[in-house]
């Protein structure tokens, strides 16, 4: 989402990982405690190799959620008006994707007002949806509360902010070296004028409800207090929206810069396919919601939104009730025994209020490469 620089993104994921290496899961907001996570720590020295390999798995996914949020877009600048937003109001940008899952429209009449900080204020897309967000210090830090008037449940969150023109390099250093820990890292001008401070949740926020993000931070630096924000200003908003009425996840985009707003087709949610893959387990039940559905000839993956942990063992009982057995558990992960000559693992994310199911065949060299294994232990 950065508007100067992409590469704030990559050292911000880059820190993070860091900071967080040895979790098999992604972190969790701040203020939510110090949380559960499947992880290295947790796991024992015999740990069956479908376990680690589903714990890399779910990192990777979680990965690709969060990068999928905070994910730099071009945004094609109209100029609002004062006119109520209708469905009439959208446009299909020349060089959008042509394919409908990935199809980016731009509204052109959504405006924006900021509070009296600047650094907060009212996003409004049109159509009776808006986002309100307001900037301010929390124990921890600086965070974002916003509130959702999307008309559906957002699952993500993201305000980022850059740094004003008036700013330089200099300044950019010396915010960092004042955070606990100093900063010594040589990079280079364009570089730092470019990180952007991002505050984020993947955290679900029903429409009307108010939540806060995590602490903000700068290239991955989390920051102490609003005073290290004071050369920094608005630059977008991000929400991704359950769409129940068409079955789609969302991606909205409103860019302070261009003062315009987009949507982009993002996900789709259920479409259970009907072959004998899919056969193999049961399409979530019970309510459940589930989305990023990919199949190829040798595996199943999709994600199911979970506001809490009893949708993780849901699926599970589900899976059990099936004729799947659980063979190993680390906190939230969990490997079943192959069956029929798939294997099968489902893990909790928690930072993401996300399921993680993924159903594989298990190959002729894999089978030989397991018993190997199990022979030798």
């Amino acid at each position: 989402m950065a508007v100067r620089s992409d590469k704030n993104r990559g050292d911000a994921q880059q820190a993070r990982a860091t900071k967080e290496s040895g979790k098999s899961v992604a972190s969790k907001d701040s203020g939510k405690g110090s949380g559960k996570g499947s992880g290295a720590n947790g796991a024992k020295e015999r740990t069956p190799r479908r376990i680690v390999l589903a714990e890399a798995a779910g990192v990777a996914i979680a990965l690709l959620i969060v990068a999928a949020i905070i994910a730099a877009i071009v945004i094609v600048g109209r100029k609002p008006t004062s006119t109520p937003m209708t469905s009439t109001g959208w446009v299909t940008p020349s060089d959008a994707a042509s394919s409908a899952t990935d199809a980016a429209r731009t509204r052109v009449e959504a405006t924006h007002t900021l509070d009296a900080s600047g650094m907060g204020g009212t996003a409004d897309f049109g159509s009776g949806q808006s986002i309100t967000w307001t900037l301010s210090d929390s124990d921890a830090g600086p965070d974002v509360q916003y509130t959702n008037a999307m008309g559906g449940t957002v699952i993500g969150f993201d305000a980022s902010y850059s740094l004003k023109s008036t700013a330089t390099a200099d300044d950019v250093r010396a915010i960092l070296s004042s955070l606990p820990g100093g900063f010594t890292a040589s990079i280079a001008d364009d570089e730092l004028t470019g990180w952007t401070v991002e505050c984020s949740t993947s955290h679900d926020a029903d429409d009307g409800a108010s939540l806060a993000t995590g602490v903000c931070s700068l290239g991955g630096h989390t920051l102490t207090s609003t005073a290290d924000m004071q050369l920094y200003e608005p630059a977008q908003i991000t929400a991704f929206v359950v769409d129940d009425g068409v079955q789609r996840i969302d991606r909205f985009v409103y860019d302070f810069v261009s003062d315009s707003a987009q949507q982009i087709d993002q996900y789709t949610m259920g479409g259970w396919p009907d072959d004998d893959l899919s056969a193999q387990i049961p399409e979530p039940g019970d309510g459940m919601r589930y989305y990023g559905l990919t199949e190829t000839a040798n595996s199943l993956q999709f994600t199911i939104m979970a506001p809490s942990r009893a949708t993780y063992d849901s699926y599970i009982a589900q899976c059990t009730d099936a004729g799947w057995t659980a063979q190993a558990t680390l906190d939230a992960a969990t490997s079943f025994a192959d069956r029929n000559g798939y294997t099968l693992t489902v893990e909790y994310v928690e930072s993401s209020n996300a399921v993680l199911v993924s159903l594989g065949v298990i190959s002729a060299d894999s089978a030989s490469a397991t018993d190997s294994a199990s022979a030798t232990n």
